[in-house]
């Protein structure tokens, strides 16, 4: 899939403009409005969409659609990938709204039923206690090559204890520069590091 050198690279150069002129306007607002955060001075929008676009993943699970911006972002990066996102109230706004998603309105513990997952994001609660949950939920179901994002690692307490404690069970665990202050964290499996 993808090593820890040209994932950190991609997360110094993907801040440029995307392809999808309705997307990218909609990626702006969010970027304009965490400028005005003391804290958020970048978003992981756009690294999403050149890691899809970079890596072509066949599965992408992401839990905690809110307003759907973050799987547009990975849809419309690899427009060949399937995307399943998944979170508890229905609030997509109409410009994220792709053909390569399946959006499914259910609780984040509750397994959407699929496996050889290539990226699963989790972004729902921001509480230590249910990302654990959620890990354990999917971690048996990523692909050989595969990739686990978690948002917000420092966002509260709760986030901090848990990415500093979090030992996972394969693959190898990174902070990455994005996202500002909230932080974003990663698990990067390979097929050597399974089984």
């Amino acid at each position: 899939m993808i090593d820890i050198e040209k994932l950190k690279d991609l997360c110094n150069t993907s801040n440029q403009l995307i392809s999808d002129d309705l997307l990218e306007k909609t990626i702006c607002t969010q970027e304009d409005a965490s400028l005005r955060s003391p804290g958020f001075v970048a978003h992981y929008y756009r690294l999403l969409y050149f890691l899809a676009k970079e890596v072509k993943p066949k599965l992408i699970v992401e839990l905690g659609t809110h307003t759907g911006i973050s799987s547009a972002c990975l849809a419309a990066g690899s427009p060949e990938s399937r995307v399943i996102t998944v979170d508890n109230n229905d609030s997509v706004m109409p410009e994220c709204a792709y053909d390569n998603i399946e959006y499914r309105v259910q609780d984040s513990l509750i397994d959407v039923g699929v496996s050889d997952i290539d990226i699963l994001f989790i972004d729902t609660l921001h509480d230590g206690i249910r990302a654990l949950k959620e890990y354990e939920l999917y971690k048996d179901k990523m692909a050989d090559n595969s990739i686990i994002f978690f948002d917000d690692i420092s966002l509260n307490e709760s986030m901090v204890k848990f990415w500093k404690e979090f030992a996972p069970t394969v693959g190898e665990k990174i902070s990455l520069p994005v996202h500002g202050d909230a932080g974003f964290g990663a698990i990067l499996i390979n097929n050597q590091m399974k089984g």
